[in-house]
């Protein structure tokens, strides 16, 4: 038991070293580089898909942000009072935890407010399916199920919408 841990030991260490930071900084730099030349030149869409939304560019930010908190251990800055470093590092720990949230739970568009207005709609970045049956419409209710139901079986959306809507 003790052997494997040591061997793994042996072989994570150099993930977490703050030359890896430094490593991880500059693959972070590089692919926001490309991601807004991409962005130009496709779309932002393009550029999402590629780099933002990729599971590489979140493991990017994983290990920077693990690298960091390993770093704040191996140099023992709080038993050391090192306040102004130790504020910086967390700082980093939390933008990187709030883009992660923000990544994985937060809703993307675009919201239209006039000067001197207010809204509370946005425009979502995905498309979205939106209705309403009142009670007591059976064959509109019957028809919207019928039409799901055939999005799901095989997304022949044309189809579905020349026939229901």
């Amino acid at each position: 038991m003790n052997k494997s841990v040591r061997f793994l030991g042996r072989f994570l260490a150099p993930l977490f070293t703050t030359r890896a930071a430094g490593l991880y900084m500059l693959l972070f730099a590089g692919a926001i580089g490309v991601g807004t030349f991409i962005e130009n030149d496709y779309g932002t869409s393009s550029a999402q898909h590629v780099i933002y939304k990729s599971l590489w560019f979140s493991l990017l930010l994983s290990l920077f942000c693990i690298t960091i908190a390993v770093n704040m251990v191996r140099f023992k800055m709080v038993r050391q009072k090192k306040w102004a470093l130790l504020t910086f590092h967390l700082a980093m720990i939390l933008i990187l935890i709030g883009a992660g949230v923000t990544r994985y739970t937060g809703y993307e568009g675009v919201m239209h407010i006039r000067e001197n207005d207010a809204s509370n709609f946005f425009f979502s970045a995905e498309t979205h399916l939106q209705f309403q049956v009142r009670k007591g419409e059976k064959e509109l209710t019957d028809k919207l199920n019928e039409a799901i139901k055939a999005i799901r079986a095989n997304g022949k959306y044309k189809e579905i919408n020349d026939k229901y809507f």
